[in-house]
């Protein structure tokens, strides 16, 4: 994922939402405007980076964001980096800070 911020930043982590449109106005959403309701196994996430990351206007900054799944041990996580303008460490590895199990 890349983004160009158009003011400078200090950026703490990313906000992960779910949006689908099925059809005409059917849709399912874990973002807060459109959220559907009963969505018991569907959540938004926050990725919080250890170190924030400054950003200087007309920057990009992109991120990683990695679907892990450890089948055996029945559980999934994600896992994150920062690569442009700086290079961070790969956040939650193995998920040894937070995993879902299936």
């Amino acid at each position: 994922l890349a983004f160009r911020l158009e003011a400078a930043a200090i950026v703490h982590g990313f906000a992960g939402y779910f949006h689908c449109d099925l059809h005409g106005t059917v849709h399912i959403s874990t973002h807060a405007p459109t959220r559907s309701e009963g969505m018991g196994s569907w959540f938004p996430a926050f990725l919080p980076l250890r170190e924030p990351v400054t950003v200087p206007a007309g920057a990009t900054l992109t991120a990683h964001v990695w679907r892990r799944v450890d089948a055996p041990r029945r559980r999934v996580w994600y896992e994150w980096a920062v690569s442009e303008p700086c290079q961070s460490p790969v956040h939650n590895s193995q998920g040894a800070s937070y995993a879902i199990g299936l």
